[in-house]
């Protein structure tokens, strides 16, 4: 049994999370994009964007300043489904939105990680690690607070986002590099 484990894991098969149903319209994953647990940060992506890099700025931002639709859902620009193909996609504002205000929520932590564990309607739940935020090549509120775009657009500056673990400040100039929680139907 562990030998298969192993081999499982080597072959990648825990490269994507899992659909959880939480109730809602949507199912969402069970870890971040790029990640291969709940508690992963995963990956750091510009709005827009299908590929982590090593610096994030306005100046090396592909969708900056650029007209690409009002939401970018299941599209070419979408990082969710470039890199997890399926159904997979980046979540809309409004389905974050639904997100926070038809789950419960509470700060707590998943092996080591802080985070949020959100609880749909129907008892299922996801944890939601504070991710931080990446500008230029620093990693800025790493474990403080969870950084999450949406797909939808909110002018060629900046896009919706979702943060967690403070309700006040908000990253949304679409060359910052923030994580994705994908979902699916």
């Amino acid at each position: 049994f562990l030998i298969f484990v192993l081999s499982v894991i080597s072959l990648g098969v825990y490269s994507q999370g899992t659909p959880v149903d939480l109730g809602l319209s949507v199912k969402w994953a069970s870890c971040n994009l790029g990640a291969t647990r709940p508690e992963g940060i995963g990956k750091f992506y510009a709005w827009g964007e299908t590929r982590p890099k090593g610096s994030y700025s306005s100046f090396n931002c592909r969708t900056y300043k650029k007209e690409i639709g009002d939401d970018i859902a299941g599209t070419q620009y979408d990082a969710a489904r470039v890199n997890w193909g399926g159904k997979w996609r980046m979540p809309t504002a409004s389905e974050i939105k639904e997100l926070v205000t038809k789950c419960t929520f509470v700060q707590t932590q998943l092996n080591g990680a802080y985070g949020m564990k959100f609880t749909g309607p129907n008892g299922n739940s996801i944890f939601l690690p504070y991710s931080g935020y990446k500008s230029d090549s620093e990693i800025y509120n790493v474990y403080s607070y969870g950084y999450y775009w949406s797909s939808t657009s909110r002018n060629i500056y900046s896009a919706r986002s979702f943060t967690i673990g403070h309700t006040n400040d908000s990253r949304d100039e679409r060359c910052d590099g923030l994580t994705i929680r994908p979902v699916c139907p």
